[in-house]
């Protein structure tokens, strides 16, 4: 009874990272990964206008993938504005710090990276395009502005190896400070991913 409702909101369709190195266990966006997003203006009046419908409600965003270009207009409008609302959105992991603590000014204070896994070797496998340095990084930098994330390991990729997993387990102890993994799951053969 304590569950409170969550405005679902969209403001791009595709994934911009797909459409370059579509990550191998990925089968979103059916047979076209084309990348398209509102602008900044259209997104904002929306959200605005969804927001004053229903107030006091957090607003999860259904994109695949953050619009990096929100960076330069709707993160920064977001942040002026005196009426906060608690966002949801997926992420790449390669953010900067600056743009982590930008996200969090902007009122979006719940994100689901891409992050997958910390092993390099399983992150190349995967095509994800970040290392896993940088992945605890960002769950480092999220922790410092009290962004909450969920993030997942996925395992059994061809051509992984048992010390991918040992390796992950070891630095599992020294980052018992940062947000665990909310699930780890075997990687699925998914329709329209590489991988299928």
């Amino acid at each position: 009874w304590d569950a409170k409702p969550s405005l679902l909101f969209e403001t791009s369709r595709g994934c911009w990272w797909g459409q370059k190195h579509h990550c191998t266990f990925c089968g979103l966006n059916g047979a076209t990964m084309r990348f398209r997003s509102k602008s900044s203006g259209r997104a904002l009046r929306e959200l605005e206008s969804l927001t004053q419908r229903h107030p006091g409600l957090a607003v999860t965003v259904v994109d695949n993938i953050l619009d990096y270009a929100y960076f330069q207009d709707l993160i920064p409008q977001l942040a002026k504005n005196s009426e906060k609302v608690d966002l949801f959105y997926e992420v790449k992991a390669n953010l900067r710090k600056s743009q982590v603590k930008a996200l969090r000014d902007a009122g979006i204070r719940t994100l689901q990276p891409g992050i997958e896994s910390l092993d390099d070797h399983v992150l190349e496998l995967m095509r994800k395009g970040v290392r896993g340095l940088q992945n605890v990084q960002l769950l480092k930098w999220c922790k410092e502005q009290e962004i909450t994330v969920f993030w997942n390991i996925l395992w059994g990729l061809p051509d992984e190896l048992p010390e991918n997993y040992a390796r992950m387990a070891e630095k599992m102890r020294i980052l018992s400070h940062l947000p665990p993994p909310s699930s780890v799951r075997p990687v699925l053969l998914n329709r329209f991913s590489p991988l299928f």
